[in-house]
Order: C-alpha cells, then sequence, then structure tokens
C-alpha cells in the first residue's frame, strides 16, 4: 500500500458496500499535518471540470425563472428535495409523502416552488 498511486474503494451493490459517507472516513493518516494537507488538497483541487459547473448553473437559473413564474410574489426561491427509495434495504427508511411533508414542512419557504428529485416509481 506504501507504494501504491492508486487505491480504488469499491462501492457498488454487488460487493456489498455502498461509499454513503465522506471520502475521509475511510482514509487514516498517522501524521495530522499529512491528514491536513491532503484534506486542503481535495478541497482547493478536485472538483468538477467547467463545462458541468456551468450546465449546472445554467440549471439552477433556469429552475429560479420557472419559480419566478409560478410564485406569487415573483420571488425566485426555491427548495429542493431528494427522496431516495431504491438505495436502502430497511422497510423503516421508506417513509410515505405524507410523514416526508411534515417532517420538512417547517424549514421549506412558504409558498415556494419544491422540486423533488426522486428514484421512485410511485410519484
Amino acid at each position: 500500500w506504501q507504494s501504491t498511486k492508486v487505491i480504488h474503494f469499491t462501492g457498488d451493490i454487488a460487493s456489498g458496500t455502498r461509499l454513503l459517507i465522506h471520502f475521509y472516513a475511510y482514509l487514516f493518516f498517522s501524521n495530522p499535518a499529512t491528514e491536513l494537507l491532503m484534506l486542503r488538497f481535495v478541497r482547493d483541487h478536485l472538483r468538477y471540470v467547467d463545462e458541468i459547473q456551468c450546465a449546472a448553473a445554467r440549471i439552477v437559473e433556469a429552475m429560479k425563472e420557472k419559480a419566478r413564474l409560478h410564485s406569487d410574489n415573483k420571488h425566485d426561491a426555491f427548495d429542493t428535495l431528494h427522496v431516495r427509495r431504491g438505495d436502502f434495504r430497511v422497510v423503516k427508511a421508506k417513509v410515505d409523502a405524507n410523514e416526508i411533508y411534515s417532517n420538512i414542512a417547517d424549514v421549506v419557504t412558504p409558498q415556494s416552488t419544491l422540486y423533488i428529485a426522486t428514484d421512485s416509481f410511485h410519484r
């Protein structure tokens, strides 16, 4: 491991492992200064290429415009929610729409547009 240039962490369903936490939970550095250097390197240098960043910015702007069109007071505020249904095999993690709403009702912006991304087949 000491001389390896690349370490691949498998994160697929077939292997029974999932990387559902931050990358640094899987790494350990015996030297705190080295760990800090690594965290700063990732923060400062690993990012999406400009084409993806610009496409994302255009999507956000389009979402704001659509929110303005559908808002009573013409603000561009919107909230987003990612409802994951297929990732977890635990039945307890699959809550119904009414429970989701009751969990978020006090944190979403009143009268704003709500975008929901989901892998659920029952939309």
